[in-house]
């Protein structure tokens, strides 16, 4: 399979380029029928085109993140059953949990709505939607839809975490 640079980049749309791209272009291309399949046969952990990414440990990428004025977000930790590893996440500076995620059950968003607060996190959430049709994780973006209360408390807290950047 041939697949040029510049098409992938294409996809990009001259943002930071992923595997998300190189899969859309196999799919344009018809060697593959979705974005999973490209995955589950080329891209994912231990396929024949999947290229490791440099080691960065949680406490530098927190660190970036929250130096260029974001926050850090553990996503979708229901999938992945990593509760353990919370205590040194909070220790290392993570900001919120994503609660609200398409494959979350009512009760897994209730376990990490709770688990938030008894950290002093905030709540995010998503879709996993990685743009495109058919079996592209989430439905839609914007579905689940994060409740209004939580959203504002994201926004303020990019808001105080930029204006003590500026000051």
């Amino acid at each position: 399979m041939t697949v040029h640079a510049e098409e992938v980049l294409a996809r990009a749309q001259d943002g930071n380029v992923g595997r998300p791209h190189l899969a859309r272009v196999l799919v344009d291309r018809g060697f593959v029928a979705s974005t999973d399949e490209a995955f589950e046969r080329y891209l994912g952990d231990g396929r024949p085109a999947y290229v490791p990414r440099p080691d960065v440990t949680v406490s530098e990428a927190i660190r970036v993140i929250q130096l260029a004025g974001g926050l850090a977000s553990l996503a979708h930790p229901g999938l992945h059953n990593r509760d353990d590893a919370m205590p040194d996440l909070v220790a290392a500076g993570l900001d919120a949990v994503e609660a609200y995620h398409v494959c979350h059950s009512a009760g897994i968003t209730a376990h990490y709505r709770r688990l938030a607060e008894r950290r002093g996190l905030l709540v995010t959430g998503g879709s996993d939607f990685h743009g495109g049709t058919g079996r592209d994780h989430g439905p839609a973006p914007g579905m689940p839809c994060l409740p209004e209360g939580e959203f504002l408390r994201l926004q303020a807290a990019v808001e105080a975490r930029r204006a003590a950047m500026r000051g």
